[in-house]
């Protein structure tokens, strides 16, 4: 073996590493998403504050990415953050919308998707979000988001005069 390929060999083998350690996410990084995910139905301004300390969040990429831009949703909406535009859901909808092995998550992306819709004053758009999402938490064990979604539909439905469709969505929404 020459030297000229020798160096050639190295040269891949060094640039593949700088590649993959470029899309890799560091695992303090996954720590915080985690920690974040765990704590947010009972402290969700602590998990904004964990979620707001992640360094250079927009270097994320894949599944980090998408848990990244969920949890901050989720967050903003549990801290009645008003919403300016749909940006950051849409990295989780574009995400988990094409990965149907993780049910939960593709339907908390479409239900938060949903609320920054209807945050937007985008009714017919939130609609279509939670009506997706309560079609995909239908068969998983999701029963108080499913509740939830519900509500919000019987909610949309009230708001345009739907009466008796409001009354049914937020009976089944008890059901929950």
């Amino acid at each position: 073996m020459n030297t000229h390929s020798l160096f050639g060999y190295l040269f891949i083998a060094l640039f593949s590493l700088l590649v993959v350690s470029c899309y890799s996410t560091p695992d303090g990084v996954m720590s915080s998403l985690s920690q974040a995910e765990k704590i947010m139905e009972s402290r969700p301004d602590s998990a904004m504050a964990i979620l707001q300390h992640i360094p250079t969040p927009e270097t994320l990429h894949g599944k980090a990415q998408a848990d990244y831009s969920l949890l901050m949703t989720q967050a903003m909406d549990k801290n009645y953050i008003n919403f300016t535009s749909d940006s950051l859901i849409k990295f989780a909808v574009g995400y988990y919308g094409g990965h149907t092995e993780d049910l939960v998550a593709k339907g908390k992306s479409f239900y938060y998707y949903g609320r920054v819709m209807e945050s937007l004053d985008k009714v017919e758009d939130a609609m279509t979000f939670y009506l997706k999402a309560k079609d995909v938490l239908q068969s998983s064990d999701q029963f108080k988001l499913l509740g939830l979604v519900t509500e919000k539909i019987g909610d949309l439905n009230r708001r345009q005069k739907l009466l008796d469709a409001a009354l049914n969505d937020y009976k089944e929404s008890f059901d929950f």
